[in-house]
């Protein structure tokens, strides 16, 4: 489970792992911008953690860890603004949100038949929340890396071109095929 220990307090983090030696600044730019709004979101669809968004100076999403080998590392909780404290139940709730929502969204995604074509799905007109627009942005924007991992908790999502693999303990790996890779659906 991702969870460290920062001090006395314990830290919920969001793991977001970005395989390749050359990162172009704008797509990681925007990356960051939209991981962003899509946790904000997921803490904000749940009722335990959307009041932490209804007092003044609300939550901040901070990096906690950020790691550089052969890609890059990075590691995201939510935090209280006025002393940078890690929200470790407000972190657990959105990452939870978000990941489930990721998962539900990764498998209705077209996936090749039995010659290696599938019917093109575009992107909705209209979505079922606000989260799971935010959630598809994520998306889009993942594509545009060879090789991506998030995790939180016991769930892990591997994205590689257009193969997905989902993994939870507990339970089977499930891996598939996207039609498109993640781009354009």
């Amino acid at each position: 489970m991702l969870t460290h220990q920062h001090g006395e307090q314990r830290q919920e983090v969001l793991e977001l792992s970005i395989e390749g030696q050359l990162l172009y600044v704008s797509y990681l730019s925007s990356l960051l911008r939209v991981i962003q709004a899509a946790l904000r979101e997921a803490a904000n669809y749940r009722e335990r953690t959307k009041t932490y968004f209804q007092a003044r100076p609300q939550p901040v999403l901070v990096l906690s860890g950020l790691e550089s080998n052969e890609g890059l590392v990075l590691r995201f909780t939510f935090a209280d603004p006025s002393n940078l404290a890690s929200m470790a139940d407000l972190s657990s709730g959105a990452f939870k949100a978000f990941m489930s929502h990721f998962t539900q969204m990764l498998k209705k995604q077209p996936q090749p038949g039995l010659w290696g074509f599938s019917a093109r799905m575009p992107r909705p007109k209209e979505y079922a929340s606000e989260l799971d627009r935010r959630v598809d942005e994520v998306r889009m924007e993942l594509g545009h890396f060879d090789r991506v991992t998030v995790a939180y908790g016991d769930q892990r999502i591997q994205i590689d071109g257009d193969r997905v693999e989902i993994e939870s303990t507990g339970s089977s790996t499930e891996c598939f095929r996207l039609r498109d890779k993640m781009l354009g659906g």
